[in-house]
């Protein structure tokens, strides 16, 4: 659906252009052509994944499994890493993106309504902190610097490890917080709404 949008919006955009552009004289049937184009082409590259919201909430579902296991399977690369070549240890970061990188970033934004905007922000401002180490090391794997690309990897782990306890750390945005009450008042004290 993605790429049919994408081709339509190309499209609509070309003929548009033709068709509104003063050649001798525009032609506002061809532009207005192309301008359908573009509206249909919105309007597909807007449209809701299949599944509407239950497939958001299994989104949402499979990233938080995805960040919860990432720690482990970063801790068990790190402790082959000093065994590991450096080519195979750049392979094994570049397939930690496509595994888990990727499809976080992509998912992700499925957590906003169900983490709150706070929560939200500090979990995923960790997991950012470990993300960034983990590119580090990576990049250090490919400047073939293997102690740097192995102590990168380890902040990653711990960084994306705390992301994950501040997870579970907070309750859920839609718990029920008690609100503050004002003290009761006295027995026999008028209050203020109290009309006698």
């Amino acid at each position: 659906m993605r790429t049919i949008g994408i081709v339509l919006l190309v499209a609509g955009t070309i003929i548009g252009s033709l068709g509104g552009a003063k050649l001798p004289q525009a032609d506002w049937t061809v532009a207005g052509a192309g301008f359908a184009l573009l509206v249909v082409a919105l309007l597909l590259l807007r449209w809701p994944a299949k599944g509407g919201a239950g497939a958001r909430e299994r989104g949402a579902q499979d990233v938080l499994s995805l960040l919860r296991s990432m720690p482990d399977e970063l801790d068990a690369i790190s402790a082959r890493a000093a065994g590991l070549e450096l080519p195979a240890l750049l392979e094994e970061l570049s397939a930690l993106d496509r595994k888990y990188l990727q499809p976080i970033a992509d998912g992700s934004p499925a957590l906003l309504g169900q983490l709150g905007a706070q929560r939200f922000a500090d979990v995923f401002g960790q997991y950012a902190s470990g993300e960034r180490q983990l590119a580090r090391a990576w990049s250090a794997a490919a400047d073939q610097h293997g102690p740097e690309a192995i102590a990168s990897l380890q902040r990653s782990a711990e960084r994306i490890r705390e992301a994950v306890e501040l997870l579970g750390a907070q309750p859920p945005a839609d718990a029920d917080v008690p609100s503050a009450q004002a003290p009761s008042p006295e027995p026999g004290a008028a209050s203020e709404t109290d009309p006698s």
